[in-house]
């Protein structure tokens, strides 16, 4: 957990993330890592993304202004 802290705090990373003790993976069915999932404004999962992509954070940010303009 501190690890994560102090990574997150050093490039000032501002979003949420779910450190997992085992459950979380079971309920979200993730069987790959890393995996990012885009939440709708009501918490339902809008996409899921499985592992690396190139060009993935323009991916995410195109993503995120579709949901916005609903």
């Amino acid at each position: 957990v501190r690890t994560v802290k102090e990574y997150s705090g050093k490039n000032s990373l501002s979003y949420v993330m779910l450190l997992d003790d085992g459950n979380a993976s079971k309920v979200y069915a993730v069987h790959n890592i890393p995996v990012t999932f885009l939440l709708d404004k009501n918490h339902v999962i809008t996409k899921k993304y499985v592992g690396y992509m190139p060009k993935l954070g323009k991916m995410i940010d195109e993503h995120i202004k579709h949901l916005l303009e609903q």
